[in-house]
């Protein structure tokens, strides 16, 4: 990457050398934008690329300070060159002279009060431009934002798409100038554009749609924002001026650029003026207005999607594989960082406390699994390194007050909670300005599936990094796309692999799971009962109680029925699960003293070893990795399962390799029956002796405080993908919302993702109804799988089954 760390700035920038040239030239024309420059030029210059970049800003005339705030940023940046017109000339002539001037390859054009949203946009899209020979643009989905925080999301597209060159003067779609990358056109631009009817976008577009005779790929990814504050050459206008302007620049386009009115071009334009001269001669008003909404309800959406994870037909499926949703991840990160923005907050010159961590967190439930131990591990090595500590709750997960006396009392730990009394704007907007008050070397975020709030506290800058600790190993994986992440820590070699098509592989690190090591010595002794005594522990049922082909107490019983064993189950179980498998143990004619059914045990390790646990079977479908641990650091060997349909990271991912598997219950009942206490020794030595070399806190948890990680192990065939979550089928809002309330009708029955987003991908203003585009064969096919039953056989896509059989191949080859 390109990077240069500035005097005083604890941020890193990426930028040119003396000598580089740049692949991408950023054009900021301004005329009296002291109040937002800054902002635009900083959502270019932070951007993380592997390649260099230029910023030409072009100073209008300005009667402000904004040639004072460009020429400080210029001083200190080397890719910046601030290019002063005499007097005022237009926003055309400015782009003009800064678009010939460019030596990039590929050229943006950013309106000072403007900003990208997102540091990964432009090596995003440079990345697809480069794969994409057939396009000359790449844009994006935009945030429009008004003073009063109504907001719009335009073209409001939901999945990559690719317009072609007759939907592009065809006026089939629109897109926001912050969003579009083009291929910088040798030509350079025309005289006639320093004319005011070809200043704007549209001219840009079409110019290049023109003289390219390509298509345009569009993200669905939300990574501007269009700032609409009334001052600006459009917004400034009022209806009837605009339909006048907007038909000028059309009556241009065909005149200066098509030139040949026999050209379909020339067409297209034709019509699109005789709908803008009927629209005005009826008076009829722009739709934007009532297209806008609240932030407030847009965050509020955000949530709502999210929070779906846990309705219970969504979750029996989603928890059975690894999921994201990168629309609200990127949503939600251009939230907080337009809210981040109003409060005045800049990257330049910003300094950070080295001795100070905080940790973002949702709340804290004690009994919730190993997230919790892990956080206080963490923040007990982070306390003997001499860091000072702020834990910033969003307050999503309720806390009570005795829980952080109990466990965070300390003299250099300070606690807070956003009052969540107020809107969700509010809420974020109290939570960065802790943040930047705060200043640390490092956020730790541990949010919730559904805490939009934390999320969109994830902002670059407000730390020295933040350092993402990947403990996700089911369903939904929320914020992992946010670009503000500076590491991703993966537990794993299979994690890690999930991660990199998905994610910039840069960006992700590897460090084996932490657990404090209690003992001095392996303290496991085998058959100490005189019956093999085997167990499994889940702090969720549904990590045991989930559809899955093998059914847990199907197996635990034909294991109980076929070995002279005994089974100790820890964790909450639904009452109707418990009375059901003692009466199938009755018909089987098993003994009820062989399975033992215990809530839970705060101390887990140590009541396995009371209890003569000889051999744990880590539980399935979804495995417990915490658990898995700490199983190891007793020396408890354990069987774990090998999954026939890879959605999820198995057990065996994150525990001593030579420990058995087992695939089918067949196989399982197989291992059982070889279990004699010289095989139990041999592997409660093995596993052991792994976590002594891998997991122990005194190695893995010092490496994990100082930062000293691994470089990931990311394999070209991942068993299992982060996949989309709003893709899915049965994440479809009809179906959720139809079998948990009834009936749909009157509500909107878009998916989820859909709703996020704005109806269609007309322009901004355009009031004809918006028709299906897609072929009569692919409506029907959705049609068809909105009415399946949802079966987890059938929600599983083709691709897993071909991952499932290349895996399922290079174990045999094995």
């Amino acid at each position: 990457m390109w990077l240069a760390n500035h005097p005083g700035n604890d941020v890193t920038a990426y930028e040119t050398t003396a000598t580089s040239t740049p692949l991408v030239s950023v054009l900021i024309p301004a005329h009296n934008e002291a109040d937002h420059i800054a902002g635009a030029i900083e959502s270019v210059l932070y951007q993380k690329t592997r390649f260099p970049v230029e910023i030409l800003i072009i100073d209008d005339g300005s009667t402000d300070r904004t040639a004072e705030i460009a020429e400080s940023y210029a001083s200190r940046h080397r890719n910046i060159k601030v290019l002063q017109n005499k007097a005022k000339k237009g926003k055309g002539y400015s782009i003009r002279r800064a678009y010939n001037q460019a030596r990039g390859r590929f050229v943006h054009v950013l309106d000072a009060d403007d900003i990208f949203s997102n540091w990964d946009k432009l090596q995003r899209q440079v990345d697809i431009l480069r794969r994409r020979t057939d396009c000359f643009a790449v844009a994006h989905n935009t945030l429009f934002l008004t003073q009063d925080d109504r907001v719009r999301i335009v073209p409001g597209c939901t999945a990559d798409t690719v317009f072609r060159y007759t939907d592009c003067h065809q006026n089939k779609f629109y897109c926001h100038t912050s969003s579009y990358l083009f291929r910088r056109l040798d030509t350079g631009l025309p005289a006639y554009f320093e004319r005011e009817t070809m200043r704007g976008d549209t001219a840009l577009f079409f110019f290049h749609a023109f003289a390219t005779r390509k298509s345009v790929y569009v993200m669905k990814q939300v990574m501007s924002v269009y700032n609409i504050h009334g001052q600006g050459i459009w917004t400034s206008l009022d209806q009837r001026a605009k339909d006048d302007f907007n038909i000028a620049i059309l009556r241009d386009l065909q005149t200066l650029v098509v030139q040949d009115p026999e050209r379909p071009e020339h067409k297209s334009l034709e019509k699109r003026i005789d709908w803008a001269e009927k629209k005005r001669l009826a008076a009829v008003t722009a739709s934007d207005a009532l297209d806008f909404r609240s932030g407030d309800e847009l965050v509020r959406e955000c949530e709502r999607t999210a929070a779906k994870i846990f309705l219970p037909e969504i979750r029996a499926r989603a928890f059975q594989a690894m999921y994201s949703l990168p629309d609200v991840d990127t949503l939600m990160e251009t939230v907080g960082r337009t809210v981040l923005l109003r409060e005045g907050f800049h990257l330049a010159g910003r300094r950070h406390d080295a001795r100070k961590v905080v940790l973002l967190v949702s709340g804290f439930v004690p009994n919730g699994g190993g997230v919790f131990r892990e956080i206080k591990e963490i923040v007990g090595e982070l306390l003997s390194s001499g860091f000072r500590i702020d834990i910033l709750s969003s307050g999503k997960i309720d806390t009570d007050r005795k829980i952080i006396d109990a466990h965070f009392a300390h003299p250099a730990i300070t606690y807070r909670q956003v009052d969540r009394a107020g809107s969700l704007l509010a809420q974020i907007g109290e939570a960065l300005r802790f943040l930047a008050e705060a200043a640390p070397d490092r956020i730790y975020p541990f949010i919730t599936h559904h805490d939009v709030v934390g999320l969109a506290a994830m902002q670059r800058g407000l730390g020295r990094e933040i350092v993402f600790d990947y403990v996700y190993d089911h369903g939904l994986s929320l914020g992992v796309h946010s670009s503000a992440i500076d590491r991703i820590v993966a537990k794993t070699h299979t994690q890690a692999s999930a991660l990199a098509p998905v994610i910039d592989p840069s960006r992700i690190v590897q460090l084996a799971p932490f657990f404090t090591d209690r003992f001095d010595e392996n303290p496991y002794r085998p058959l100490v009962n005189g019956i093999l005594t085997t167990a499994s522990a889940a702090a969720r049922p549904y990590k045991v109680e989930s559809e899955y082909r093998y059914a847990y107490f199907d197996v635990i019983l034909s294991a109980l029925s076929a070995v002279n064993m005994r089974h100790i189950h820890y964790g909450p179980l639904s009452p109707d699960v418990v009375a059901e498998f003692l009466d199938r143990l009755r018909a089987a004619r098993v003994p009820e003293d062989r399975f033992v059914h215990i809530p839970w045990a705060d101390d887990l390790g140590g009541s396995l070893l009371r209890s003569g646990v000889d051999l744990f079977i880590a539980p399935f479908p979804i495995c417990s990795a915490r658990i898995g641990i700490e199983v190891m650091c007793c020396g408890i060997p354990s069987l774990n399962h090998r999954s026939s349909v890879p959605g999820l990271p198995e057990a065996g991912d994150f525990v001593d390799p030579v420990q058995p598997g087992w695939t089918s219950p067949e196989d399982l009942i197989v291992s059982l029956s070889q279990m004699n206490a010289t095989r139990l020794q041999a592997l409660s030595c093995s596993t052991r002796a792994y976590f002594s070399a891998q997991n122990s806190s005194s190695i893995s948890l010092r490496r994990f405080v100082d930062g000293a990680f691994d470089a990931p192990q990311i394999s070209p065939y991942p068993r299992f993908t982060l996949d989309d979550l709003a893709l899915e089928p049965f994440f479809d809002s009809r179906i959720a919302e139809e079998r948990n309330n009834g009936s749909a009708e009157g509500r909107d029955s878009r998916p989820a993702s859909v709703s996020l987003l704005a109806r269609d991908c007309r322009p901004a203003g355009d009031s004809r109804p918006a028709e299906d585009s897609r072929p009569a064969e692919e409506r029907a096919m959705y049609q068809e799988i909105e009415q399946r039953p949802l079966k987890f056989w059938h929600r599983t896509p083709n691709r897993r089954r071909v991952r499932a059989a290349f895996y399922w191949f290079l174990r045999r080859r094995s």
